[in-house]
C-alpha cells in the first residue's frame, strides 16, 4: 500500500502523516521496510522461490529485493534462508 493509500484510508494528509509518524520516532518509509521485511521472511521460511517473493513485494528486480534483504538482514534470501534450515556452509 503506497502512502497515497495510507493517507487516502486515514482521512489525513501526507504532511500530517508524516508528523504523526515523527511524533513515535517512525517514518512511512521505515515502516514500509519493516513491513517488506517481514513479509519477506515468512515468504522465504514458507520455501516461496526468491523471484517470486520479490514480486509479491513489489520489487521491479530480484537484484533489487536481494540487495534490501542483504540490507535488512546482512545475508542474501538464499544464504538467509539455508541459514534457518541449519544447511552447513550457510553463514558465510
Amino acid at each position: 500500500m503506497s502512502r497515497d493509500d495510507v493517507c487516502r484510508e486515514l482521512g489525513v494528509s501526507a504532511r500530517t502523516l508524516a508528523n504523526r509518524l515523527e511524533s513515535y520516532g517512525a517514518t512511512y518509509s521505515s515502516l514500509a521496510d519493516e513491513a517488506r521485511f517481514e513479509a519477506a521472511r515468512s515468504l522465504l521460511t514458507k520455501d516461496v522461490p526468491i523471484a517470486a517473493v520479490a514480486a509479491q513485494l513489489g520489487f521491479a528486480e530480484q537484484s533489487a529485493f536481494t540487495r534490501a534483504f542483504k540490507a535488512w538482514s546482512g545475508l542474501a534470501p538464499a544464504r538467509w534462508r539455508a541459514a534457518r534450515r541449519g544447511e552447513r556452509g550457510s553463514a558465510r
